[in-house]
């Protein structure tokens, strides 16, 4: 007897990934931010794919809430702060190379 086919793995929904702006921020968003970072940093793992995946489902209401701020704040172009990872604190976001004419 053969084993029954596997489900194929599931894809997680649009709500459920991190939008491809992950991990800046509008600095008008730092609050939904924050408390999104700090949900999906208590709830996953580095290299854990399932943790991850985990993560996001248990952090929906904190990422829906930075979705929501960043997309509004983003599209207009406001000032964006990236979040520094040993500090916890929100820093300036690096200009890319080029921007200011150099290199």
């Amino acid at each position: 007897m053969s084993a029954p086919p596997s489900a194929p793995p599931s894809v997680p929904s649009s709500d459920e990934r991190l939008p491809p702006y992950y991990p800046r921020v509008a600095r008008a968003c730092t609050a939904p931010a924050e408390a999104f970072f700090s949900c999906y940093t208590l709830h996953a793992r580095p290299g854990d794919a399932a943790a991850g995946a985990g993560a996001l489902a248990a952090c929906r209401a904190e990422l829906a809430g930075y979705k929501a701020c960043s997309e509004v704040h983003l599209r207009r172009r406001e000032l964006v702060v990236a979040p520094t990872h040993y500090t916890g604190q929100l820093a300036p976001a690096a200009a890319p190379a080029g921007a200011d004419g150099t290199r």
